[in-house]
């Protein structure tokens, strides 16, 4: 939609040029529910390349943050608690409506725990180098 409207510092919703894209995902039988979300978020966030120039460097050609021991399991967030703790928050879902029995190894600062979660659950973890709390989205700042 295009329209006459006065001069602001904010766009109006839905207005201008949008652009999306689709993808089809070929399976030979009953789709993997677990890889079709993995490649539903491998397509909705893709990957940055930052240029560089060649350097030795001092981390492997593959590195990651996190481990976790089953499939449908998806971290959908990995950052610093809100009230400037230095605590660190992990969300993370289930994918494939089942009840599962899961460990989570975060590799930056060693940590590593099990969990249950009910299928289509989310649930969010406060980490430090001492503890592992289940917490709400809210990050247990507020009640």
């Amino acid at each position: 939609h295009f329209s006459e409207r006065i001069d602001t510092e904010f766009n109006y919703t839905d207005e201008g040029v949008h652009y999306f894209e689709y993808a089809v995902h070929c399976s030979a039988g009953e789709a993997d529910i677990a890889l079709l979300t993995r490649e539903a978020a491998a397509f909705n966030i893709r990957p940055v390349a930052v240029p560089m120039s060649y350097h030795k460097g001092s981390l492997p050609q593959q590195n990651s943050f996190v481990d976790i021991n089953t499939e449908n399991i998806i971290v959908t967030a990995i950052k610093f608690c809100e009230d400037k703790s230095g605590d660190i928050i992990i969300r993370l879902y289930e994918t494939e409506g089942k009840d599962t029995v899961f460990s989570v190894r975060y590799i930056p600062l060693d940590i590593s725990f099990s969990a249950e979660i009910k299928k289509n659950e989310i649930k969010t973890f406060r980490c430090n180098a001492e503890s592992v709390v289940e917490t709400n989205f809210l990050e247990g700042i507020a009640e």
